[in-house]
């Protein structure tokens, strides 16, 4: 299916999936054997089963794909998710002063998020997702 992650039926898919693989645009080829052009979107792949989760691992150790697997906040500790929330304020936060934080990604922010709680920083209020 078309990785359109913000569409609501996608979110629905993503939530009975047990495993997922976004791969690069597929390029189709027509009967008369020229390819045809590459869609606007990606494509994800979901696997629900023990056989389908196999054979999307299989597909990502060829690099056809990258792996991705849902995760419920309930599997995630109470400050991860903190953590995260902060990553994101500040992400927007810098987009509204003008700057694009391009290639930062979550681990780079969470570090940063990490820095200021070791310096003693804390929100003012609960963060909540």
């Amino acid at each position: 299916m078309p990785d359109r992650t913000s569409a609501p039926w996608f979110r629905d898919a993503w939530d009975k999936a047990d495993l997922a693989l976004f791969t690069p645009k597929l390029k189709f080829y027509r009967p008369d054997g020229s390819q045809g052009k590459a869609p606007a979107n990606g494509t994800a792949l979901f696997a629900a089963g023990p056989r389908a989760v196999d054979a999307l691992k299989r597909a990502a150790k060829m690099r056809l794909g990258i792996l991705a697997a849902p995760v419920t906040t309930e599997e995630i500790s109470e400050i991860e998710v903190r953590r995260l929330t902060v990553a994101h304020l500040i992400r927007e936060h810098m987009r509204e002063q003008g700057f694009e934080a391009t290639g930062m990604g979550d681990q780079a922010m969470l570090a940063i998020v990490k820095a200021f709680e070791d310096q003693g920083y804390r929100p003012r209020s609960p963060v909540s997702i």
